[in-house]
């Protein structure tokens, strides 16, 4: 009975460690959600501010899911030989360079680097972010990657109502 009660105390979604870094495993992928579907609906109006053509606003999109597909096993792997902390602030603070380095690009190139960084940031913090939930809950570890993954889909709502409000 007792490690019962231990377990749930442990495994409470909203209080305590656990509670905490599923708070933090939430907030940074809301963020790197925003990020990453914020571009989309505003590319009519970087084509337009960088002068490019749409081949090469395609080539941003590619550029920036190759980036996540290519940096997700090196991000597991960070994971699986430093620890979840490491790997959640490496994939956190590289995708906030990115997005400084997006803000400031006034030049295709820079668009490129500011996207590919992004994407590297997601790539090392999403596998993390599932290790993460995975080695704090158990009985709740469906809930723990469903609040995850509504934080994702909520950061596209977001970033629909921002772009919609910056163009």
């Amino acid at each position: 009975y007792r490690l019962l009660v231990a377990t749930e105390k442990r495994e409470s979604l909203f209080s305590g460690y656990p509670g905490h870094i599923l708070a933090v495993v939430i907030g940074g992928s809301l963020c790197i959600s925003l990020v990453m579907m914020v571009v989309p609906p505003l590319l009519p109006a970087i084509i337009a501010d960088l002068g490019i053509s749409s081949g090469q606003a395609g080539l941003v999109m590619t550029v920036w899911w190759l980036a996540v597909a290519f940096f997700n096993m090196p991000g597991g792997r960070l994971t699986d030989e430093l620890s979840h902390k490491t790997g959640l602030v490496v994939g956190l603070a590289t995708a906030f360079l990115g997005l400084v380095i997006l803000t400031q690009s006034s030049r295709y190139l820079l668009l490129l680097l500011g996207v590919a960084t992004v994407g590297i940031g997601r790539g090392f913090y999403q596998p993390t972010a599932i290790a993460q939930i995975a080695d704090l809950f158990d009985r709740q570890r469906g809930q723990a990657l469903g609040l995850r993954g509504a934080a994702l889909n909520f950061g596209g709502v977001i970033s629909g109502v921002l772009a919609a409000s910056v163009l």
